[in-house]
């Protein structure tokens, strides 16, 4: 248990975040992913930011952050765009599994998790299709993969 955790019931850890949420008697957990850009430093193309958190009633708690950089139309971008995609949705599957283990309930952005894991079979899908179609593909087609 974290000293902020103890002395001012900051959760900073997912234990913390599901012991403050059952005190509290709350048992929906939404699992969140927010999106933001930013220009610096990826000229001409931007950063791009996922972060996935958890929130229940007014508690809310940051995991983790992905990004990856949208500059040129490289096929390899491309393909760490979906990867990226990939974790983070993976990220937010496992996070409302484990959830649900503490006996919550568990939504990924007040949807049920199996939209999530759809999703996360349309980037494998789309992560083996660019894979295979890179040495094939002439750089003017980049755009259309895109």
């Amino acid at each position: 248990m974290s000293i902020l955790y103890r002395l001012l019931g900051i959760p900073r850890i997912l234990d913390e975040f599901v012991d403050k949420v059952k005190r509290r008697g709350d048992s929906q957990v939404d699992v969140t992913i927010e999106t933001a850009t930013d220009s610096w430093g990826c000229d001409p193309g931007w950063n791009v930011f996922y972060t996935v958190g958890v929130r229940a009633g007014g508690t809310r708690l940051r995991l983790n952050r992905f990004t990856h950089c949208t500059a040129g139309l490289d096929i390899d971008i491309l393909i760490k765009e979906a990867n990226v995609t990939r974790d983070y949705l993976n990220k937010a599957v496992e996070t409302a599994k484990r959830i649900q283990r503490y006996g919550l309930k568990a939504t990924i952005e007040g949807k049920p998790i199996e939209r999530k894991e759809e999703a996360i079979r349309a980037c494998e899908k789309r992560i083996d299709a660019l894979k295979k179609a890179k040495p094939n593909v002439p750089p003017t087609a980049w755009l259309a993969l895109r």
